[in-house]
């Protein structure tokens, strides 16, 4: 007669769980379940930081709008302001209050580290 090999009977009782039903049975389930539960976290974090970047670009674009204004609105005055000055007399203004500054004069414009000014006859008509 062959042999038969038969697991060892457990009883248990009728409506009882134990733990060993609870727990997974084969390693493989429970290495499924924890890669799936660290796929989801890490897609959550770069969801977020999704989300963060495009509140930080949209803050930033914002601020980069103002900011422009506001230069816009400085070079106006200084249009105005300056009316009584030639070329000449901006360019020796500029070299005298940043004596280091890489500062280039061309036939109608005058470029600075951060500004370019406009001539026109030798008035001053913008600033950029």
């Amino acid at each position: 007669m062959p042999v038969v090999d038969v697991p060892p009977f457990r009883a248990t009782t009728v409506g009882v769980i134990s733990i060993e039903d609870v727990v997974f049975k084969n390693k493989w389930k429970m290495s499924f379940f924890v890669s799936i539960l660290l796929l989801i976290s890490s897609n959550l974090y770069w969801l977020i930081a999704l989300i963060d970047q495009g509140v930080t670009n949209t803050y930033l674009s914002y601020e980069y709008d103002e900011a422009n204004k506001s230069i816009k609105s400085l070079g106006e005055l200084i249009v105005k302001g300056a009316s009584e000055y030639n070329q000449k007399d901006i360019l020796h203004l500029l070299r005298q209050a940043n004596p280091d500054s890489f500062i280039v004069e061309e036939e109608n414009v005058i470029i600075t580290e951060f500004a370019s000014f406009t001539f026109e006859n030798g008035k001053l008509v913008n600033v950029h």
